[in-house]
């Protein structure tokens, strides 16, 4: 799921339609019906399936993280987002420190100014206030 400030949320299965140069060309259900429709040319991928870490492939991941950002910014108004981090799910023994830079370096990749990363669900309140929340994952 992406939530940006600006009151717009989405949620979509992080899966993306990755073509034979590695590029991310659709997510989520838009990018099963591509592959579907593609006749072999282009793959579906998910960058966040593995059975032991947060991330399984950091490039796929970083074009759906892309590819959501995008949806919801126009290239033209955009505006380089804070990106809230929190894994759906729960990993024993909560993130490892390698996790963490691997979520924090993914969401800088896309453009984000500042990356969050929490292993709590946070209300919409919550995520609205940003001074607030940087105090609350910073001790």
């Amino acid at each position: 799921m992406l939530w940006v400030g600006t009151g717009i949320s989405k949620e979509v299965k992080p899966v993306v339609a990755i073509n034979k140069k590695g590029k991310g060309l659709a997510i989520g259900q838009r990018a099963e019906t591509a592959v579907a429709a593609s006749g072999g040319t282009l793959r579906l991928v998910c960058g966040f399936d593995h059975p032991r870490i947060v991330i399984g492939d950091f490039d796929a991941a970083g074009e759906a993280l892309k590819l959501l950002i995008e949806d919801v910014f126009t290239r033209k108004v955009f505006i380089s987002p804070v990106v809230v981090v929190y894994p759906v799910g729960t990993f024993e023994g909560g993130l490892s420190q390698v996790e963490r830079r691997a979520l924090n370096d993914l969401a800088l990749s896309t453009g984000a100014r500042e990356v969050l990363i929490t292993e709590h669900d946070l209300s919409e309140p919550e995520l609205l206030d940003l001074k607030a929340l940087r105090k609350k994952l910073n001790n």
